[in-house]
């Protein structure tokens, strides 16, 4: 038996995948990371952004795996993770990876896509969103005119993450997206109200996949480092070349999900106590990583972003989006650079 360690030709990946992401112009730092990442890490596939910003569309740099898919923001009232969900009946049939702009790509990781022949793949969160038959969602399926007794039980998923195969899951995304535009109306942030019954896009998703008869696969924590939930190999260096035979090595992490973390290439808003605010304004130099511990994101991110031998160099867009941060000898330090 020929094994993954046994072979590298086995490394490659995607060929038959194609990765889509949604941005606007603030969030192209994080989409250039996630594209050099994985391109690095051996993906063969197409990576497609996703945007309605015209200026990403005009300043995406150019490269063969990359294209722009420019679509119409919806009518009404919505946040921009609604309005993304417009992009997706423009898609043509075959398989994508839909993955939020903070995702990272740490090692080749094909074998983790393998399953999307037979059904949806996802990652579910590592804590517990609620319980499989609680009062919410029993509030869910009346809302959206489903019997909580054709739901299963299955852990919470996070959308930032979707797998999924057009013709065959056609139905699930169109679904998705039109019940968010009937139910998110008029919703511009996320878990804004405790008396809503969807708190974001995300809420629906795990109702429509936890219908009976729809294959699902999940990516777990213990291999996707979601929203620094584990401290195990929190300091390991990057690329993953540098991380050494690692033990467990059931824990070793294929991909980074930074939920909800620092985003690094953003200026922090100074707020907070006075020594907060003095650490905010000290970032872009590299104090306040130093400072709190830069997380496996943040590194990752700088590595795959910062480097000059990406596919999307770091001359590429820094000037674009006024980011110096890498000039500093401390953010370098502070981020695994130096």
């Amino acid at each position: 038996m020929v094994t993954m360690q046994q072979d590298d030709n086995n490394l490659d990946w995607g060929q038959d995948i194609c990765i889509i992401s949604y941005t606007d112009f603030n969030f192209m730092p994080g989409v250039y990371a996630l594209f050099n990442s994985a391109i690095s890490n051996r993906f063969k596939g197409e990576f497609k952004i996703l945007t309605n910003d015209e200026v990403v569309v005009k300043t995406t740099p150019k490269h063969p795996q990359l294209s722009v898919l420019q679509f119409d923001r919806f009518d009404g009232t919505y946040s921009s993770s609604i309005h993304r969900l417009n992009a997706l009946p423009l898609l043509t049939d075959g398989n994508y990876l839909f993955l939020d702009a903070d995702i990272v790509f740490e090692r080749p990781c094909g074998h983790l896509f393998a399953p999307l022949k037979e059904g949806i793949i996802v990652s579910t969160e590592p804590e517990p969103k609620y319980d499989n038959y609680d009062v919410r969602v029993y509030n869910q399926c009346e809302q959206l005119g489903l019997s909580i007794d054709d739901l299963r039980p299955y852990d919470y998923i996070n959308c930032g993450l979707l797998g999924f195969s057009l013709p065959r899951d056609r139905e699930v995304v169109n679904r998705w997206t039109e019940l968010s535009c009937t139910h998110l109306t008029g919703m511009l942030k996320t878990c804004c109200d405790p008396y809503a019954v969807f708190h974001f896009q995300q809420d629906i998703l795990n109702i429509i996949l936890r219908e009976q008869g729809r294959k699902l696969y999940s990516i777990p924590s213990r291999v996707l480092d979601l929203a620094n939930f584990s401290t195990i190999f929190f300091d390991r260096p990057f690329p993953y070349p540098r991380q050494g035979d690692l033990r467990p090595a059931d824990q070793v992490k294929f991909i980074i999900h930074g939920a909800s973390l620092r985003r690094p290439w953003l200026k922090p808003k100074i707020l907070g106590s006075l020594k907060q605010k003095l650490v905010n304004a000290l970032e872009p130099y590299g104090v306040g990583a130093w400072y709190r511990g830069a997380t496996p994101y943040e590194r990752a991110w700088a590595y795959y972003a910062c480097s000059e031998d990406m596919p999307i160099p770091l001359s590429a867009w820094a000037s674009q989006h006024g980011f110096t941060a890498h000039k500093n000898w401390l953010w370098r330090k502070a981020h695994g650079l130096a």
